[in-house]
């Protein structure tokens, strides 16, 4: 259990996700004691809604689906907590690695912790289809090429920020989708922000909502325009 005196602000992005954000908000409360659990309901058509205005999270909603970036930065940028951090709707992750990527923050070792599912000590499900493995695989390869060398999982949906850093990263970056991850990053590590990598181990299995052919198009698309925009500002 987190016992940081700093707030804590935690923000879930949802979308019809009226099966897990009960429990969700439930685990995060009991687990975190944080500031605010703040969900964004990116245009949700279920019962997400109702169900978020019946927890202690604070409900914001956007009026329709718009995307997992715009989701997550509008959630930051309405945080009043002195870290900020998001996880997926459905907490795939122990709450322990968030407690430790908390903690990291906290104490100022990092301005930035994310979770790894690449390192020797992350737990992944290895069950999932071989095409989306390749797929995570070689849009990882190509962040490394083009974008971050350093950091060679972008993608995992636990991060927990310094305050100051969120509200500047998120106002600066662009992307509404899946993309939204790796321009962060990118942004974070031209700007010389300290990060820090910790593994994560798989609390059960996490149901993707990436679509795999159209969603990698657009991240390959969104990729270009991160890296496009990283050399203007060098210009």
């Amino acid at each position: 259990m987190s016992t940081s005196t700093h707030k804590t602000s935690i923000i879930i992005p949802a979308f019809n996700e009226e099966s897990v954000i009960g429990s969700t908000i439930a685990d995060v409360a009991e687990h975190f004691h944080p500031f605010e659990i703040i969900v964004i309901s990116d245009g949700s058509t279920d019962r997400t809604d109702e169900i978020v205005r019946q927890s202690a999270a604070r409900l914001i909603r956007l009026p329709q689906n718009s995307g997992k970036g715009a989701a997550v930065r509008r959630g930051v940028m309405e945080a009043d907590g002195d870290i900020i951090a998001f996880i997926d709707a459905d907490m795939p992750y122990r709450p322990e690695n968030l407690d430790q990527a908390i903690e990291i923050v906290r104490s100022g070792a990092a301005d930035i912790a994310v979770g790894a599912r690449d390192l020797p000590q992350s737990e992944t499900d290895r069950s999932y289809p071989i095409r989306r493995r390749l797929a995570g695989r070689t849009l990882s390869l190509l962040i490394r090429l083009f974008l971050i060398k350093d950091i060679t999982d972008t993608q995992c949906g636990l991060k927990v920020f310094r305050r100051d850093a969120a509200k500047s990263l998120f106002a600066a970056s662009r992307l509404n989708g899946f993309g939204f991850d790796f321009e962060v990053l990118y942004l974070a590590t031209s700007w010389g922000l300290c990060i820090a990598r910790i593994p994560v181990a798989l609390s059960h299995r996490h149901a993707s909502r990436v679509r795999l052919v159209r969603d990698s198009a657009i991240m390959l698309r969104d990729l270009v325009r991160v890296r496009w925009r990283g050399a203007r500002r060098q210009g």
